[in-house]
């Protein structure tokens, strides 16, 4: 098994980090009577929280609103990438956010 882990430097913005790392952004438009319509998440990413994974995502009225949501929630987290597959991958995200 290929297992790689990665500690991210200092701060960057949101596009460059899952451009080096290449992460897809998925936003989700969601059809509610009431609370956040959208939702933001990058895809096969999961949260690691000592020993267990979960999944995040942000929430927000607009796509640009639930991404940054998102992007404010994984700040400083560990990010596991592919958790189950051959290629996953840890990488921690930056402690800022750069033009965010």
């Amino acid at each position: 098994m290929k297992y790689t882990f990665e500690t991210e430097s200092p701060m960057c913005s949101l596009e460059e980090f899952a451009t080096k790392h290449g992460l897809e952004m998925v936003v989700t438009e969601r059809i509610l009577d009431k609370g956040a319509r959208y939702m933001a998440r990058f895809r096969h990413v999961e949260v690691k929280h000592g020993a267990y994974l979960s999944g995040l995502y942000g929430e927000g009225d607009s796509p640009e609103n639930a991404i940054k949501d998102y992007a404010q929630g994984i700040i400083g987290e560990r990010l596991i990438i592919n958790a189950t597959q051959n290629d996953r991958r840890e990488i921690v995200a930056p402690n800022e956010w750069k033009g965010l």
